[in-house]
């Protein structure tokens, strides 16, 4: 594994604990924690100090778990294997690297192969190398970063054509989540999505990520397979990126363990040009309450029809500006092929609303017995203030190079 990973660093979350013989990344996103260019300062000042220079720090690798002392992001580390390499990362070469470590990885490693890459790009802030500095047609920030990324993906599929393994080769490349509105021009385009209920109707905010608006969530994937899987398709089928992990198992003839519920659904046939029936999918949301995340059901996506139970401007906008919670009974239902900005519900009155409401009904009756199975979200790094990684225990800022 290459890249971001995001559930947790200590020892038993670490990713070598989960199935991946190789690691080179973060442990989080990018902007969790300082993180220095190339020839920054190494005033203490710049980056927060860490957990270690608090009051009451005992000299251990971190506060005994559970503990109340309040604790402060360290430095960004990149970690190889379970070795803290730079604490904080340079950024500014990060992604460069990546594409080396991924393209070495492809050509030296074991066959057959999993790689997953978990790029840094698009996430703010955003930094790429002095090469692509004023390159892109935009000319900016964002898009100078985007042609690095181009370039990372370039690299890796020219890694697997020179290893001769590209048509015996599945690429998949995902968003894990749509543009961020509170980071302005550094966040991305929501193109037609704009969830224009929310800004007109539900008090303002972000309508993009974090909410359960289409430009949260709804991004672009793209799979390559030379010999297998025809160029040049577009498909508006519903899939999800739960759905990635069982259909590469029934593309290597791999059997799930059974007595459990899987979320996502084998989409082979969609990759080969087919189309798949009408789907059911869930919009849950972690809140954070008396310390422990509890999760709820904000919206349903059945066919093209979405049910919002919950609107909330969870995320500001570019303006600084963030909606308010608001509850619907009976839902807000959205018809998203007609309607893909999110405009207007239909008429809680009519006849199509209480057959599509119907069919929400008996969606969310379906999850509801999924969940009393397994209704503990966990996120490891979340609350345990030993998952704070220091490269040096003993130092303030827990730096090292």
């Amino acid at each position: 594994m290459v890249g971001k990973w995001g559930l947790g660093i200590t020892p038993d979350y670490h990713p070598n604990s989960r199935g991946f013989d190789f690691y080179y990344g973060l442990p989080d996103s990018n902007n969790h924690g300082c993180s220095l260019e190339a020839g920054g300062t190494t005033d203490p000042n710049v980056c927060p100090r860490s957990w270690s220079d608090l009051p009451g720090y005992n000299g251990l690798h971190c506060y005994p778990c559970g503990s109340d002392i309040a604790s402060r992001d360290p430095a960004v580390p990149l970690f190889h294997n379970r070795i803290i390499l730079e604490q904080p990362v340079n950024q500014t070469s990060l992604d460069f690297r990546y594409a080396e470590m991924a393209a070495k990885f492809i050509k030296h490693g074991s066959k057959p192969f999993l790689l997953y890459t978990g790029l840094t790009h698009m996430h703010a802030p955003l930094f790429h190398m002095p090469e692509f500095e004023g390159q892109s047609q935009s000319n900016s920030l964002y898009g100078d970063t985007l042609l690095e990324m181009d370039s990372t993906i370039r690299t890796i599929v020219e890694a697997i054509k020179d290893s001769g393994e590209e048509e015996n080769t599945l690429v998949w490349v995902v968003s894990d989540n749509g543009p961020d509105e509170g980071q302005c021009q550094f966040g991305g385009s929501p193109g037609p999505f704009l969830g224009v209920w929310q800004k007109t109707e539900g008090g303002g905010g972000s309508a993009s990520k974090g909410t359960v608006f289409e430009a949260g969530h709804r991004v672009p994937s793209l799979v390559y397979w030379p010999g297998t899987i025809k160029g040049g398709q577009v498909s508006d089928s519903l899939a999800s990126t739960m759905d990635i992990y069982p259909t590469m198992a029934a593309l290597a003839n791999i059997h799930l363990p059974d007595k459990r519920v899987y979320d996502g659904v084998d989409i082979s046939e969609l990759l080969l040009g087919k189309s798949i029936p009408k789907r059911v999918l869930y919009h849950p949301k972690v809140y954070h309450a008396d310390g422990k995340p509890r999760c709820y059901l904000d919206a349903v996506r059945v066919g093209d029809y979405k049910a919002i139970f919950f609107t909330e401007g969870g995320r500001v906008d570019c303006e600084g500006d963030q909606g308010i919670i608001q509850s619907h009974s009976p839902p807000l239902i959205f018809n998203l092929e007609e309607d893909p900005m999110e405009s207007s519900p239909i008429d809680p009155d009519s006849t199509l609303f209480r057959s599509v409401l119907q069919e929400v009904n008996q969606a969310m009756a379906d999850i509801e017995r999924s969940i009393q199975m397994d209704s503990t979200p966990i996120e490891e790094g979340e609350f345990n203030p030993c998952s704070d990684p220091c490269c040096n225990a003993l130092n303030v800022v827990c730096r090292c190079e």
